[in-house]
């Protein structure tokens, strides 16, 4: 059965349905709240998170609208509290402790003394109290707190008393009066009393958002353009907040400044760029999908433009670049390499300011006008290797060795290039090649000759080619033996190929190098010493076979007439003969 309740409470501007159900309890005569949530049939911790808020508020006898527009609708899943008309992220919004204003309390306690009435009746509960990130009263700009002054005990919701503590019973109002400027708190608290506000930027912007953007303009003005920003804690994320809640405040101008100091103090040696120049404002920040970016990107896009960290009409930042060509297509339409021209609108002065190598950009149709066509002689070593029917790689390959001449700007001069082809021609054998000829391209990989030795040998006579009428200047025939012989022979062998030319176990072979038996460079075998080691001893195994015996007989027999190895077996573990002391008749 319900008890019957006191009369009607007189609601209070910006009290909660919690605050109600402790003042209600106060009116009632009784000291904790829990226990008479729980006789109300209630609980007091869902009456925390915004739960039963139309009961308590009919049974104090009050608007159910206006004690539910100052309590709390929290989205667990989303992380968000809804508290008169505004959004916050769960972490600016708390009732684990009872924060209050010690001096309005006692503006609660002379008004019940005016009205000539108890002060528990009177003294209540303030919902922007609950909110974590508003530090200070907007009214008195004193620090909220949620401990007692004289035992350090903190309050909770059980003490119907809100004026004395719930450990000591000391007047909380009595205690010492700080001063504390909070900007952003009174921001804050100004959106949920519907005050008007001189920062026309954060207005713009869900509550949530306008916090979010504060934190992130004080981030860039106290950690720099690091590439990854570190993890932040609660008080650099409250300072940063009221940093930036200045700089929104005339946005354009502070953060162009802000921008101005991280370039200034940027390494020599730091990558160039956008991420180069702002680290993680542009990597993590811009870039990304936070809706607070669309406020600062044109900022960003100006001064990286005024400074050249970017071209105008690059399509970056937010940025639409105009209906112009990039150097691709203008390099297509001209039938040049990519490196060509480059060089062209360069010359031309037709590459905007800011452009930087790998990253697009655009070019106006009419500086494409300024650059005379005419005289140039020379082609991107691309377009040469597809004029002659090959690769670039291999193109290289032949400038390497002098056979095409090359520019300083790495572009292939069109009149060495035709005199090569002039001189390639002129080898040519005048009739059908021979049944064992293969293409130029396919007979370099299949005998590992390098097409510019095989190109060399041509233009100097000594490997013959044969050409069909129409065919590209690779698509010629050489006999693969004329390119089997231009191998040059190797100067040294791994262990593994020289063990299988002297029939030894690579472990004898590797012993033998590093002894200095078998010289070589570090971990190779020289041809030369290879080939003197083998003309003078031969493994037992081999000279057994030679013979038609078995190793292990013909080593007895070798023993019997006084012959040893070369080197011991236990350093080696392979019987190796010198040469001259096995009989006469050991083939060579």
């Amino acid at each position: 059965m319900r008890p019957s309740l006191p009369l009607q409470l007189c609601h209070r501007q910006g009290e909660p349905g919690h605050g109600v159900l402790v003042r209600l309890a106060r009116r009632s005569g009784r000291l904790d709240a829990y226990r008479f949530a729980s006789f109300l049939g209630m609980d007091a911790r869902r009456l925390l998170n915004g739960h039963d808020v139309t009961v308590v508020a009919e049974l104090a006898g009050l608007s159910a609208a206006d004690v539910s527009s100052w309590s709390p609708i929290v989205d667990p899943t989303a992380r968000l509290v809804k508290l008169r008309g505004v959004t916050l992220a769960d972490r600016d919004w708390s009732t684990h402790s009872r924060r209050y204003c010690p001096q309005c309390l006692a503006v609660d306690v002379r008004t019940a003394r005016a009205e000539a009435m108890e002060s528990g009746w009177v003294v209540h509960h303030r919902a922007i109290w609950d909110v974590s990130a508003i530090q200070s009263c907007p009214d008195h700009l004193c620090p909220l707190t949620d401990v007692c002054w004289h035992c350090g005990q903190r309050q909770g919701w059980r003490s119907t008393d809100l004026c004395h503590c719930c450990r000591c019973k000391a007047d909380l109002t009595a205690g010492p009066i700080g001063h504390h400027l909070d900007p952003v708190g009174g921001y804050i608290a100004g959106r949920m009393m519907g005050w008007g506000s001189d920062c026309s930027v954060l207005d713009a912007l869900p509550l949530n958002d306008a916090l979010r953007l504060c934190m992130r303009l004080g981030q860039a003005m106290r950690i720099g353009s690091v590439y990854t920003l570190p993890r932040q804690d609660r008080p650099s994320v409250l300072s940063d907040r009221t940093a930036g809640y200045h700089i929104a405040r005339d946005l354009t101008e502070r953060f162009s400044a802000v921008l101005d100091n991280l370039i200034s103090v940027r390494p020599v040696n730091a990558p160039a760029g956008l991420l180069g120049a702002y680290g993680w404002i542009y990597g993590e920040w811009l870039a990304g999908t936070d809706p607070t970016a669309e406020i600062v990107r044109p900022i960003v896009y100006e001064h990286a433009v005024r400074n050249e960290l970017m071209s105008r009409d690059e399509a970056r930042l937010g940025n639409t670049a105009p209906p112009t060509m990039c150097i691709k297509q203008v390099a297509s339409e001209w039938g040049l390499g990519y490196e060509r021209t480059r060089a062209l609108l360069n010359m031309a002065g037709a590459i905007p300011p800011g452009s930087r190598a790998g990253v697009a950009f655009t070019i106006d149709p009419l500086a494409l006008k300024s650059v005379n066509l005419r005289n140039t002689s020379c082609i991107s070593v691309k377009a040469a290797a597809a004029r002659l029917g090959t690769g670039a790689k291999q193109v290289r390959d032949m400038i390497a060795g002098g056979i095409i001449a090359q520019n300083s700007d790495g572009s292939v001069c069109i009149t060495a290039l035709t005199s090569f082809e002039n001189a390639f021609a002129s080898k040519v054998q005048p009739g059908v090649a021979p049944n064992d000829a293969a293409p130029i391209g396919k007979a370099t990989v299949a005998n590992a000759v390098p097409l510019q030795r095989v190109c060399k040998a041509i233009l100097e006579g000594d490997v013959p080619v044969w050409r069909d009428a129409g065919s590209q200047m690779f698509g010629a025939m050489v006999r693969g033996a004329d390119v089997r012989n231009l191998r040059r022979p190797k100067a040294d062998y791994s262990v593994e190929r020289a063990s299988q030319m002297l029939e030894l176990h690579p472990d004898c072979v590797r012993a033998l190098h590093r002894d200095g038996i078998i010289p070589g460079p570090k971990a190779r075998i020289s041809a030369e010493g290879l080939a003197n080691f083998k003309l003078k001893f031969i493994a037992a195994s081999q000279w057994a076979r030679s013979v038609g015996r078995k190793p292990r007989g013909a080593a007895r027999d070798l023993a019997k007439d006084g012959l040893v190895p070369a080197f011991a077996l236990k350093t080696y573990r392979q019987a190796i003969y010198r040469r001259c002391d096995l009989p006469a008749f050991l083939p060579n």
